[in-house]
């Protein structure tokens, strides 16, 4: 059934989604984004990694917003993300049990139709907040 705009309120959570993401997973993204490159980057190898001065193979960024979309779609069934802003506060390691989470921060209309201000995030499993956002979804009224 559809989300109400109606029966949204401010502060209610949705979620969690449980995500984890492996190597072959970041293998196989960066292969695909990356069609031409040569050499393995921090995303895939740790010695890379390393050079670069993070603790190891890290998740890239958009595999993350597209865990925060995920959410926001299926959350407002029916709706669609008028706009996802994210801040990448820490790295995202291969192999992490990862949480994602939104919690509503504001509802108004514009033009006959609902639009739901939310806080989303991508969690560790322990709450540690990796990776933030702010999204606008907007639902038929």
């Amino acid at each position: 059934m559809p989300l109400n705009f109606e029966d949204i309120e401010i502060g209610g959570e949705f979620g969690p989604m449980d995500k984890v993401v492996s190597s072959k997973d970041v293998e196989e993204f960066t292969r695909i984004q990356h069609e031409n490159r040569t050499t393995p980057g921090f995303f895939t190898d740790a010695e890379a990694a390393h050079r670069e001065g993070l603790p190891g193979k890290i998740v890239p960024g958009p595999i993350c917003m597209a865990f925060m979309a995920q959410l926001l779609v299926a959350w407002s069934d029916g709706g669609w993300i008028r706009k996802l802003d994210v801040v990448f506060r820490q790295t995202v390691p291969h192999d992490m049990p990862l949480r994602v989470v939104g919690v509503v921060t504001d509802k108004y209309r514009v033009d006959d139709k609902g639009h739901v201000e939310c806080d989303i995030y991508v969690e560790s499993t322990e709450g540690d907040r990796l990776v933030g956002g702010q999204a606008i979804v907007v639902l038929p009224l």
